[in-house]
């Protein structure tokens, strides 16, 4: 018996011309099998079966709970934050309050006695300086309490430091002995400089004047 004309590649390719049409038809019957299973799943509301439009159904009433919950979610969101935002602002407020509550109770005592030093010193200029010298212990414990400390001390001589000092010419150099004429403020661990001392080369008359007194 001879071997049917469909027996093996070559006889097939024989029949119809060429390999690459048995390609060609293969390549078609594979697009074929996958339009098919495509089409299964787009089909036309009236195509779906009982099941399947509960299930959609289901399915969209489910996505749809969950939007409403995300909204109302965001909405309680936006309302904490809102809630937290007055909340700071109140705490700031109390904050500064607190503050200046405080600063009051440290430099009481100076206020106090403030009004009446100025009208008797304007009652009387002859008063001496140094029964007001006193009255400045007060600002000492503020700053004291506030953790700043002097840099320098009035009429003192010292070496030039830009990082320190403020001098009233432009020339003077680093390294230049200079005199203190108002000392400047730094926090008490000096990593902040909060006021630089007032520095010149030469003393005002009234120091020169106490010293040779």
């Amino acid at each position: 018996m001879s071997d049917s004309p469909l027996s093996n590649l070559s006889n097939w390719s024989d029949l119809f011309g060429s390999q690459d049409f048995i390609l060609t038809l293969v390549l078609i019957f594979l697009a074929l099998r996958i339009a098919s299973s495509v089409l299964k799943f787009v089909r036309k509301p009236d195509e779906l079966l009982p099941g399947e439009v509960e299930s959609l159904r289901a399915e969209k009433e489910a996505i749809a709970q969950q939007l409403t919950q995300q909204e109302s979610e965001a909405k309680a969101l936006r309302q904490e934050c809102l809630d937290l935002r007055g909340q700071l602002e109140q705490q700031k407020k109390q904050l500064v309050d607190d503050y200046r509550v405080e600063t009051f109770t440290k430099i009481q005592p100076l206020l106090t006695q403030y009004q009446s030093v100025r009208q008797m010193a304007i009652a009387k200029p002859e008063l001496p300086a140094k029964n007001l010298v006193a009255l400045f212990t007060n600002l000492d414990n503020l700053l004291q309490a506030w953790q700043f400390e002097p840099i320098g001390e009035v009429w003192q001589q010292t070496a030039y430091d830009p990082q320190l000092h403020e001098p009233d010419q432009g020339d003077i150099e680093a390294g230049e002995i200079v005199y203190v004429r108002f000392v400047g403020y730094r926090s008490a661990s000096g990593d902040r400089i909060l006021v630089p001392a007032k520095v010149s080369r030469t003393l005002p008359a009234i120091a020169i004047k106490a010293g040779e007194s």
